[in-house]
């Protein structure tokens, strides 16, 4: 990496040599070829290891034009599941995620998150296992990678396992028994999660390592942390998590909501750079219309749009609309830029931020009876957003308070919603009076067709 930028080509270069020469599928022995790097070559080199682990953020981010995984796929996917967006267009694998009637053969929801979560699991163990049996690199350079890693393992489990409940738990790349693993209780894998992030934060470095905060340091660790426990219901450590991070001088709020997303915004934790020359991030290119007399391919939902109080800067900023034939729809307008054809992204897309790190505070505060604690935080997010101050004594009228303001500050960002309405319990109360032939079991994705006929180990979620 450079002072500025991924250098991409020469990354995806050794990334694509590691893994052909590492492939999964062992048992067809092919000889490598003479000009393809070993493991062992590149994981005794303090580059090409460094270069090998990039290559799991480049591969995230390399679909400007599309939603996957790592991409705005599980923000766009978990918005439409929920009651923030609706697609306009007549794909009619994204009309069944509004209708939460997803078919099991819906192959572009299984490519774009089973499929390619796996795929980033493969390529996460695989650099895990060379850093752990090398012993040709320095231990600063080692210890850290392998922070890098064990980190980015539990984020995409942590995805998984919201989006699928029950999942095989692979922490190796022999592909004859991850072939026929079966699903693990998402109980034990949350012990996996805790792990990983808890051995990532006493080894991987402090201080950021790259520019922009594009690869994860140890706040990037406490940030999924503190949602983990937050999600586990263990308010103590949630609490402290989220301590570790708001008393840290590195991260402020920014004053204003329309200098969150910009790239130098201080209440950024960790941000991914736009990999593909010219684009910027998906949620950009698909979310903002070409034109301003089109409907958008994606409008927010009235629902989402009455939540907005009426002084809210967030809803002059974060949303934009087009007029057409005298309507107007909103569309997300966090992400403003699409294709420019630049070769330097002036916007990533924002992982972590310090807002949510407040919001996770306020509610673990107010769990434990703290509401005097739990406002404090609630309320810097709201007269940051031009809102007064709430105020309330009652506990349930704080978390109420807590949960609104995390759909109006964190709406379309990786699936928050979606999954406040699940761990919260409000999720058919909410779901059923606006959406169509809603059903509890559509709270999970179904398992992909295609990996239940492969692996009869597997079985399907309830309702499909």
């Amino acid at each position: 990496m450079t002072q500025h930028k991924y250098n991409i080509q020469t990354l995806l270069f050794t990334f694509l040599m590691f893994l052909l020469s590492f492939s999964c599928k062992k048992a067809l022995k092919i000889e490598p070829s003479s000009n393809i790097l070993t493991p062992d070559q590149i994981f005794s080199d303090s580059s090409l290891s460094t270069a090998a682990v990039v290559g799991i953020y480049i591969n995230m981010m390399n679909y400007s034009t599309q939603f996957k995984f790592g991409n705005g796929g599980i923000g766009c996917f978990g918005g439409l599941s929920a009651d923030e967006l609706y697609s306009t267009t007549q794909d009619p694998s994204e009309q069944e995620l509004y209708s939460n009637g997803i078919s099991p053969e819906n192959n572009t929801i299984n490519a774009s998150l089973w499929q390619q979560g796996f795929q980033l699991l493969y390529q996460t163990n695989a650099c895990i296992e060379q850093l752990e049996a090398t012993q040709l690199l320095a231990s600063s350079v080692q210890n850290h990678l392998l922070g890098e890693c064990k980190f980015m393992r539990a984020f995409i489990y942590f995805y998984l396992i919201n989006i699928y409940d029950e999942v095989p738990l692979v922490l190796s790349t022999d592909y004859t028994v991850n072939a026929l693993l079966p699903k693990t209780p998402s109980t034990k894998i949350y012990e996996q999660i805790i792990k990983d992030l808890q051995e990532a934060q006493s080894t991987i470095s402090v201080n950021y390592i790259s520019a922009n905060r594009a690869r994860p340091n140890r706040a990037t660790v406490e940030a999924l942390l503190a949602r983990v426990y937050l999600y586990q219901q263990n308010w103590t450590l949630a609490e402290q998590a989220a301590d570790n991070l708001i008393d840290n001088n590195e991260y402020e709020l920014e004053n204003e909501p329309d200098r969150v997303f910009l790239s130098a915004s201080r209440e950024t934790i960790w941000q991914m750079q736009p990999v593909q020359t010219g684009f910027e991030t998906a949620e950009g290119f698909l979310y903002v219309p070409y034109v301003s007399t089109i409907i958008p391919n994606y409008i927010v939902s009235d629902q989402l749009i009455k939540a907005f109080e009426p002084t809210d800067k967030r809803k002059t900023f974060w949303l934009n609309s087009n007029d057409f034939d005298g309507q107007f729809y909103f569309y997300p307008f966090k992400y403003r830029l699409g294709y420019d054809g630049t070769e330097t992204p002036e916007e990533f897309l924002k992982v972590f931020r310090l807002a949510e790190i407040y919001l996770i505070r306020s509610e673990a505060k107010a769990q434990q009876n703290n509401p005097g604690g739990a406002l404090d935080d609630l309320n810097k997010i709201r007269l940051r957003a031009g809102l007064v101050a709430f105020n309330s004594s009652n506990k349930d009228e704080i978390l109420k308070a807590i949960e609104h303001e995390r759909q109006t500050e964190l709406c379309f960002e990786w699936g928050h919603r979606w999954f406040d309405l699940k761990r919260t319990g409000l999720i058919n109360e909410i779901l059923t009076t606006v959406k169509p032939g809603w059903k509890p079991t559509s709270a999970t994705f179904p398992i992909p067709f295609g990996e239940l006929q492969s692996n009869p180990n597997l079985s399907q979620n309830p309702g499909y």
